[in-house]
């Protein structure tokens, strides 16, 4: 199975969206710095929320997140700004 999962630093309030199969291992990279530069060079460290979405194929590939990280990472405007 494939997890979604958002990290958030403390520091910018800067978020990561990312998919895995292996969320230890891929926690682990992050926090040693071989996950992402984008990671890396933010400090974006915190784990905030993970989903698993995805079935494996079996054929190695990695699904492509589409919807389901459009919707964890793009909060409604009733859920930011109240107006609707």
């Amino acid at each position: 199975m494939y997890h979604v999962y958002m990290l958030a630093s403390d520091r910018h309030g800067t978020l990561y969206v990312g998919v895995t199969n292996s969320m230890l291992n891929r926690l682990e990279q992050h926090r040693v710095g071989n996950g992402s530069a984008f990671v890396a060079k933010y400090k974006v460290h915190r784990l905030l929320s993970s989903r698993i979405n995805f079935p494996d194929r079996g054929d190695g590939s990695r699904p492509s997140p589409g919807r389901r990280e459009s919707s964890f990472t793009r909060p409604s405007c009733r859920a930011t700004c109240g107006t609707r």
